[in-house]
C-alpha cells in the first residue's frame, strides 16, 4: 500500500470517528429527561380537648407518727430515741398491722446551738427526729394507731392521708381515659356535623392526668373516739385529640 493510499485511509477513519462521536453527543444532549415531582397531600387537622373525671372514695390510709428527743451527747440521743421508736412499733404491730406496711419516711440527726450575744455559737446538744408512715386499709384502726403511738412515746402525728391503692388508681384512670376521649370525640362530631365534615381519622392522642391524695393535719382531737373518715377523691385527665378531617 502506497503512502497516499495509507493517508486517505487514516483520514476516512479520523472523519467517522468524529460523524459517529457528534451523533453520540446529539443523542445524548438532546434525549428528553425524566422529572420526578413528589406530590405531599394536605391533611385536614382538628385538635380537640377533652376532660374525664371519676370520683371514688379512697382505699388506704398513711399515718405519720414521729419521735423527736433531745440529749448532751449524740449516742445518748440516737438510744433514747431508737427506744421510744421500737416501743412505738411494737404497739402498732400488736393492733394487727403488718410490719410491711410500716416503713420509715424520715430520719435526722443534728447538733444544737445557743447563739448568746456577743459570742460564738455554743453546742449544748443535739437532736433526732425519727418519723414512720403507717399504712392501713381499716379506716377505724386509725385513731387506735394514734393513740397506742403517743402512749408508747411518740410527741409528733403530722397528720393522715387518704390514697388510693394502685390496683384501684388504675381502674380509675381507664375509666377517666375513656370518659376524656369519648368527651374530645363528641365536641369534634358536633363541630363539624354543622359544617358538613365528619371525622375520618386520627393523628395523635396526648393524654394529661392528674390525682392528688387528701391530706388531713394533726390535730389533738385525734382518737380513738374521734371517727377519721375520708371523702370522695377524684382522678382527672384530659386529653388532646388532633383528628384527620374530611
Amino acid at each position: 500500500m502506497d503512502e497516499k493510499k495509507e493517508l486517505y485511509i487514516l483520514a476516512t477513519v479520523a472523519i467517522i470517528s468524529v460523524v459517529t462521536m457528534g451523533i453520540i453527543s446529539y443523542i445524548v444532549i438532546s434525549s428528553p429527561k425524566t422529572i420526578y415531582a413528589q406530590t405531599q397531600q394536605q391533611e385536614n387537622l382538628l385538635t380537640v380537648s377533652g376532660t374525664g373525671t371519676v370520683k371514688a372514695l379512697p382505699d388506704l390510709a398513711s399515718v405519720s407518727i414521729g419521735v423527736e428527743t433531745q440529749g448532751s451527747t449524740a449516742n445518748e440521743t440516737l438510744r433514747e430515741n431508737s427506744e421510744k421508736m421500737n416501743a412505738i412499733i411494737s404497739s402498732i404491730i400488736d393492733l394487727g398491722v403488718s410490719k410491711q406496711n410500716i416503713s420509715t419516711s424520715g430520719f435526722y440527726l443534728y447538733p444544737v446551738y445557743i447563739y448568746p450575744d456577743k459570742e460564738s455559737p455554743k453546742l449544748v446538744g443535739y437532736r433526732v427526729s425519727n418519723t414512720i408512715s403507717v399504712t392501713v386499709s381499716k379506716f377505724d384502726i386509725i385513731g387506735k394507731i394514734i393513740d397506742t403511738s403517743v402512749s408508747s412515746g411518740a410527741n409528733e402525728i403530722r397528720g393522715v392521708s387518704f390514697l388510693f391503692s394502685e390496683n384501684l388508681q388504675k381502674q380509675l384512670i381507664n375509666q377517666a381515659l375513656e370518659s376524656a376521649v369519648n368527651d374530645a370525640k363528641n365536641k369534634a362530631e358536633v363541630a363539624l356535623k354543622l359544617l358538613n365534615l365528619k371525622v375520618i381519622g386520627v393523628k395523635s392522642v396526648q393524654v394529661n392526668e392528674g390525682y392528688q391524695p387528701i391530706f388531713y393535719r394533726a390535730i389533738e382531737a385525734y382518737s380513738s373516739t374521734t371517727p377519721i373518715l375520708p371523702e370522695e377523691q377524684q382522678v382527672s385527665i384530659n386529653v388532646q385529640v388532633v383528628f384527620i378531617i374530611g
